[in-house]
């Protein structure tokens, strides 16, 4: 591991890797050092990389296999890469209802990849095509953190509830899913149904509790009433979003991201429009969130 340095980004989350060029192969001193530094840190960065995107899916296979997006595949796009372009999502979604408590909106859209799915990618990195000349940085979130900085009496009754997760408004019409054929429609609602994941987690790898809430498609805690849900909602998020839980990355050319999907939540403002901004995210392995009551699972990251 001679000459890879790892440096912390704020006391709660995030570090910096130097000396690996993710252009050629990884050895195994370097793979076992950045899976550590992801499992402390939850995001890392890396610095002046030039790769494409078959290297940036090569790379991201240490974390687990290549997997699509689940709303995706179910459509017959079974491409690993996503594309996240303002020029094609920006408006997209546009007129669509807001979900029930118009809790996307009021936070920003800070979310989890798919939570509302069965399982949830374990790492996702993120490689910048076009950046704006202002804005356009990406925030993350330690979920981990969130859940430490409450109170024990708030930590124990938090782990006996778990949270109600749906896909977000409009998404049927952005992947044209009425275009399908019947049949699929309804393997495509049937999947993507709402569906219930604990509350609060056990993280696979590094065993760390953790909230796995998020405003873009949390919608309800289960067992509670809707004005109650709604408040406990309310302060969950605003408390995971407190500033020293958050690291903001200020991207250059050149630069890769990578984070653990469980362990964070994260988010794209809009202060770079209407500049153009393109990234491409790759994602890799799938972890079942596992409330505390349960048996943690091994996340497909950990192999």
């Amino acid at each position: 591991m001679s000459g890879i340095t790892i440096t912390p980004l704020t006391t709660t989350i995030g570090a910096r890797i130097d000396g690996i060029d993710l252009a050629q192969p990884l050895d195994a001193a370097a793979t076992r050092a950045i899976k550590a530094a992801l499992a402390t840190h939850s995001v890392i960065a890396f610095s002046g990389q030039d790769i494409d995107l078959a290297q940036q899916k090569t790379f991201s296979r240490i974390f687990g296999e290549l997997e699509p997006v689940l709303s995706h595949r179910l459509v017959g796009a079974n491409d690993t890469a996503t594309v996240l372009d303002n020029r094609l999502w920006g408006t997209a979604a546009a007129g669509k209802l807001p979900n029930a408590f118009h809790l996307n909106d009021e936070f920003q859209g800070w979310h989890v990849d798919s939570s509302y799915c069965p399982q949830i990618p374990s790492v996702s990195t993120l490689r910048a095509e076009v950046l704006p000349p202002v804005g356009g940085g990406t925030g993350w979130a330690s979920m981990a953190c969130a859940y430490e900085g409450l109170s024990p009496a708030m930590q124990a009754w938090l782990e006996t509830l778990s949270a109600v997760h749906a896909p977000p408004p409009g998404q049927r019409e952005v992947l044209d899913v009425a275009s399908l054929p019947q049949v699929e429609q309804d393997h495509w609602d049937r999947e993507l149904a709402a569906r219930t994941h604990p509350l609060v987690v056990v993280h696979p790898v590094s065993g760390r509790k953790g909230l796995f809430v998020n405003p873009s498609y949390v919608v309800k805690i289960d067992t509670l009433s809707n004005q109650e849900s709604a408040m406990l909602l309310r302060f969950l998020f605003r408390h995971c979003i407190r500033p020293d839980f958050i690291y903001r990355h200020r991207w250059s050319e050149g630069d890769i991201l990578v984070w653990d999907q469980l362990a964070t939540i994260h988010l794209a403002p809009n202060d770079y429009l209407p500049h153009e901004r393109r990234v491409v995210r790759v994602t890799a392995g799938l972890t079942t969130p596992t409330g505390v009551m349960a048996r943690p699972q091994r996340a497909a990251m950990a192999g």
